[in-house]
């Protein structure tokens, strides 16, 4: 089971794929295990605890192993004082002060001006109230993790291939000023994303221990890999070729060799991840990202776009020479049409091909969504999107409409359904 990124959204931005990497947000805690009627009311019944009680030991704890909770726990209380998290647009007597407050080499002693700063924010309450959601989530998702593994389901997460505006905050010296990163569409039109892009100078020293934004690199991957036992790499063609406002960039191994570092540091404290539990979403990625990865780590393609030429099963077995377990398969992807949309637009255009491939006719509109089932399974590993399972119509996202309250939500329980029942019926 593979879950979206769990970062913080918030009514400015809707979009977990524009969300923190760092970060679990609020959205993602169970109130009924907490047994308080919302977060601040939980909060005062865990200040209540004796000091002893192994709830407020393991939190101790917590915060000791993630001390970059602090820098986030002080964005929390000045996403309060300037009514927004996005940094660019705080004004005030201290804005500039704030806005800088962690650009500086860490390497090197903290600036004064900085450090009374910091020091100052971190007496707010907000800050440890933060840590202490941050805490809850966690637990909660490690227990959820733990309860899927007892009856032998894996949890796979979503790794973003980018970062947020709150880890700039957080990270600055890290990131290169006014650079995004984004993607190429089919037309070649260059997609800004807006998300703020690692300065990849800073990768490495010279002797080739990791620089700043190789170790806010790592540090990403160290969380998520701590948190899941698989990964999907979202776009992950731009390990190497990444796609920026100031043009495509071809790194090579740099970036895979630190996310390889963060697999062994998994795997000598006994977290075994399989290399072939981390599938890199390559789509339509450029042959020299394809290439640096195929047949050493497993490739998400996508039918979608299905036509004699390309992204067929067929194809990917013999044009581009993917071993069995090469690639891992599915109709689309989280922001692609929904099968039932796939269906009302290509059954038309791809009916021919695929009644020649599953030798069975296709020419309805449900026999079309049959067979781009049935199509996956002349692949070894396949997987298969939420909506297309509970048979919703509507995208899960349409891009660009990260303000959409309705982006990101499935209707599973519309018209009071039992998710059991809507999902045995469209098996």
């Amino acid at each position: 089971v593979q879950g979206l990124p769990r970062g913080p959204v918030s009514k400015d931005n809707l979009s977990p794929f524009s969300s923190s990497p760092f970060e679990i947000g609020d959205h993602l805690i169970d109130l009924g295990k907490l047994k308080a009627s919302d977060l601040k009311a939980a909060y005062a019944n865990f200040n209540a605890l004796p000091e002893s009680d192994t709830l407020k030991e393991d939190f101790i704890n917590f915060k000791q192993n993630r001390p970059d909770l602090d820098r986030y726990g002080i964005l929390e209380v000045l996403k309060i004082r300037y009514e927004t998290d996005y940094w660019p647009h705080w004004n005030g007597p201290n804005s500039e002060l704030d806005k800088n407050l962690f650009n500086y080499d860490d390497a090197k002693e903290v600036p004064a001006d900085k450090k009374v700063r910091q020091d100052e924010l971190k007496k707010d309450e907000d800050v440890e109230f933060y840590q202490y959601r941050q805490f809850i989530a966690n637990r909660q998702h490690l227990d959820a993790k733990n309860k899927l593994n007892e009856d032998g389901i894996k949890l796979f997460g979503d790794c973003l291939i980018g970062f947020s505006h709150r880890d700039q905050w957080a990270f600055m010296p890290a990131f290169e000023v006014g650079k995004s990163v984004g993607c190429y569409d089919y037309d070649g039109k260059f997609n800004d994303w807006g998300l703020p892009c690692l300065d990849f100078k800073k990768l490495y020293e010279g002797d080739g221990q990791l620089a700043a934004a190789g170790k806010v690199l790592k540090r990403k991957f160290d969380i998520f890999l701590s948190s899941y036992d698989g990964a999907r790499i979202d776009a992950g063609w731009q390990l190497s070729n990444p796609a920026t406002n100031k043009g495509p960039e071809y790194l090579g191994d740099s970036l895979l060799k630190i996310l390889q570092m963060s697999l062994e540091d998994q795997r000598k404290i006994g977290h075994d991840i399989k290399t072939e539990d981390i599938n890199i979403e390559e789509l339509g990625g450029p042959d020299q990202a394809v290439n640096l990865t195929k047949n050493k780590f497993p490739h998400i393609h996508i039918t979608r776009y299905a036509h004699e030429g390309w992204g067929r099963v067929a194809y990917y077995m013999q044009n581009m020479a993917y071993k069995l377990t090469g690639f891992t398969i599915g109709v689309g992807c989280h922001d692609d049409l929904s099968l039932i949309q796939l269906a009302e637009e290509k059954t038309q255009e791809q009916k021919g091909l695929l009644s020649r491939e599953l030798k069975t006719p296709v020419s309805t509109q449900e026999e079309f969504r049959n067979a781009k089932f049935a199509e996956l399974f002349t692949s070894r590993n396949q997987f298969f999107t939420a909506p297309d399972i509970v048979g919703d119509k509507r995208r899960l996202n349409n891009p660009g409409d990260y303000k959409d309250p309705q982006n990101w939500r499935i209707n599973v329980l519309d018209n009071g359904s039992d998710p059991e029942e809507i999902y045995f019926r469209n098996l």
